[in-house]
């Protein structure tokens, strides 16, 4: 369950939560505060070392409406899926190249059928 603990409490800091919100959080939501400090000691070990034991709040405190939002930074995940974007959008493209030459061979047999009939006749010998 640590690791749950810890990608939970990752998670919360990645979103701009403090460390603080992310362990009265787990703690209020039934998780043993011991489990969830060792959690946190792994993720954030600097931090959790000047919070003493009975500072975390019972209840995660209010957002303050006069806080400047965080900007979010770009996460592993994020760059990952712009990758897998950028081959996609290359397959597309691709993709599309393919069909419009084939569209234009079928147009063009169409248009010229007399003579590739011919060429044809004329190629194979009969």
């Amino acid at each position: 369950m640590s690791l749950d603990l810890e990608g939970g409490i990752r998670n919360a800091l990645e979103r701009g939560a403090s460390l603080d919100e992310a362990i009265a959080s787990f703690v209020n939501a039934g998780y043993p505060e011991q489990e969830v400090r060792e959690a946190a000691q792994i993720v954030n070990p600097t931090i959790l070392s000047m919070i003493k034991p009975g500072m975390i709040p019972k209840s995660p405190p209010k957002n303050n409406p006069k806080k400047e939002p965080k900007l979010k930074t770009p996460s592993a995940t994020d760059v990952v899926l712009k990758k897998e974007n950028k081959k996609n959008l290359s397959l597309i493209l691709t993709l599309i190249i393919i069909l419009l030459v084939l569209l234009g061979g079928l147009v063009a047999s169409i248009l010229y059928k007399e003579q590739l009939a011919s060429f044809l006749r004329d190629l194979l010998g009969k």
